[in-house]
């Protein structure tokens, strides 16, 4: 039989496979490093288009509008809506148009029991505490450091809200219902469904650091990495991106309960005054501060409860039945390892750009505010 292919000289035919492959993980990642740099930029457009140009023009709406409603609450419903409704979708269709993703393959429900995809909802939970507890202790550290040797603090982000239901609704709107929602459809399907044919490691570690830089926050970029990861293997493995959504929306949805509460208390008062004078409190007035900050200590307690019970799930599970975090690969025959095709991917022009302007704009909100 004749050969159908010739190899060059001092070249084999694993050696031009392996060429080929990392060639095409090269375009991929440019193409995810393309859509993250695109996805940044409408976002900021966006937000610093309506805070400096949407001011000129409130005071030159109708009465009803201006009276009734504040400037910032109207731009961050706008700056929601263009987000989550206009920019992530036009996104989401341009990375499965081209890697001939269905989205329906990844909206049906898990084929598993219930209670396994509670599981792993909950170790996910656990997952993103320990990463967080983790990140937050990093981050103090930093400061530290930065306050002792330059005199510098990055700027903690202001997690309270304007106690009107205007602003509480926004809120709620953009971070418990669109953000878990929209950003795990262009996360998980729209990334995941570009890089999964090259295995579900490095598909879930790819994505997974993508997220959490997209969040442009040093206080965030971890724990959201690591949320981004365990997300990413689930939605590989189940082939389902519900329980990335689900695991999204519990840990979006304390945050925001969190918040909500803070908002309707005065910290200081609470905190920092002797026993004595809380005693010469209105009662009235010490009772509407009492609640809302218990609220926030339940809320604590449950966030506490759920990433501890989730933590030792998990690690339970790892040594008694590592099998259930193996990850079929879907490219059975290639011949790069994971670590490989981390290295090219995080190596591509596109990537770098995006990680470099991620964190620019995290410095950005970390010093200038």
């Amino acid at each position: 039989m004749q050969q159908w292919y010739s190899a060059p000289p001092g070249m084999g035919i694993d050696d031009e496979r392996r060429t080929e492959e990392r060639n095409r993980i090269r375009r991929l990642a440019n193409r995810c490093g393309l859509v993250m740099l695109l996805l940044l930029l409408g976002m900021y457009v966006v937000s610093f288009g309506l805070s400096f140009l949407g001011a000129n023009y409130w005071k030159a709406l109708p009465g009803w509008l201006t009276n009734n409603f504040s400037f910032s609450d109207t731009a961050n419903l706008l700056l929601n809506l263009i987000f989550y409704l206009g920019i992530i979708p036009l996104l989401l269709w341009y990375c499965n148009r081209q890697s001939k993703t269905r989205l329906s393959e990844y909206l049906r429900f898990p084929a598993m029991p219930k209670k396994a995809v509670w599981k792993l909802v909950l170790m996910g939970f656990g997952v993103v505490w320990a990463a967080s507890e983790a990140g937050s202790f990093v981050y103090m550290g930093i400061n530290s450091l930065l306050e002792m040797l330059f005199h510098i603090q990055m700027n903690t982000p202001d997690v309270t809200v304007d106690r009107n239901p205007v602003s509480i609704a926004v809120l709620v709107l953009g971070s418990a219902i669109l953000a878990p929602f929209f950003e795990e459809l262009f996360a998980r399907c729209g990334l995941v469904g570009t890089l999964r044919a090259h295995g579900g490691v490095f598909t879930a570690i790819a994505t997974g650091v993508m997220f959490g830089f997209m969040h442009t926050n040093f206080q965030q970029v971890f724990f959201a990495a690591m949320m981004g990861i365990y997300a990413g293997f689930v939605t590989y493995r189940t082939r389902s991106v519900w329980p990335a959504i689900l695991l999204h929306f519990m840990v979006n949805g304390i945050s925001v309960l969190q918040s909500i509460a803070l908002s309707f208390t005065d910290i200081n008062g609470i905190t920092y005054q002797e026993i004595e004078y809380l005693m010469r409190v209105d009662p009235q007035y010490l009772l509407s501060q009492l609640v809302p900050m218990g609220m926030v200590s339940l809320l604590s307690l449950l966030f506490l409860a759920l990433g501890v019970t989730g933590l030792v799930v998990f690690i339970k599970t790892l040594i008694k039945y590592p099998q259930e975090f193996s990850l079929p690969d879907e490219r059975r025959h290639s011949l790069l390892r994971t670590r490989d095709k981390c290295k090219i991917f995080f190596a591509s022009p596109a990537i770098i750009v995006f990680l470099i302007f991620s964190v620019l704009l995290s410095c950005m909100n970390a010093f200038i505010g």
